[in-house]
């Protein structure tokens, strides 16, 4: 590995690091600012669906499970529903 390569390696890191401490105060700021609780939000995201069992984190913006870890959802589920 090049000087070079490590130097852009480096490069990256920082820039993501820093991305992510943004991406994190932003929502952090937005949880603030609404009316919810961080225990709430909590609550909410542990909730489990009835048609594939994994928590509603599992599923992604439009509702579909996404699987857990990297082990995708088998049950065909493409819709969030509370148990």
């Amino acid at each position: 590995m090049s000087i070079f390569d490590v130097t852009l390696h480096m490069i990256k890191f920082k820039v993501t690091s820093r991305l992510m401490f943004f991406m994190t105060s932003k929502t952090q700021v937005k949880i603030e600012k609404s009316e919810l609780s961080t225990g709430e939000l909590i609550s909410y995201f542990r909730e489990k669906c009835s048609i594939c069992a994994h928590h509603r984190i599992m599923h992604n913006d439009l509702g579909k499970c996404e699987g857990v870890m990297n082990k995708p959802c088998t049950s065909g589920c493409d819709k969030f529903n509370a148990e």
